[in-house]
């Protein structure tokens, strides 16, 4: 029997103790995935992104960008994969074009957000 005054055994405390950290990370992973957009693979959000749907692939890139045509053709490109290794593909891809432009990166001291807005106002 519990003695008068304590309200929990210290056990029973840490378990809901533990319950509530968990329970609160997962909500906030949850929250900024939705805030983060294209950073989270499985989020459904992607802000300050075009979509290009393909028939076998969704290609994401920023606002404004000009999307390289290779990535028109990348239905061609997953075709070509799956004869090269004779395997099947059979669930939809999703690519997201980030906005750096690594040419440029590669050649500069700056990070790579400083370089292209000065360069190319990305």
């Amino acid at each position: 029997m519990r003695k008068a005054g304590r309200s929990m055994e210290p056990k029973m405390r840490i378990k809901r103790s533990l319950r509530i950290l968990i329970l609160s990370c997962l909500t906030i992973v949850i929250g900024y995935a939705f805030r983060a957009g294209p950073l989270f693979a499985w989020s459904p959000i992607k802000p300050g992104y075009n979509v290009l749907r393909l028939q076998r692939a969704d290609v994401y890139f920023g606002k404004g960008a000009m999307l390289d045509p290779a990535f028109r053709n990348v239905d061609r490109y997953i075709d070509e994969t799956e004869k090269f290794h004779q395997l099947s593909l059979p669930h939809r891809m999703t690519i997201i074009v980030c906005r750096w432009c690594w040419s440029v990166c590669h050649a500069s001291t700056r990070t790579p957000c400083e370089t292209c807005f000065r360069c190319h106002g990305v």
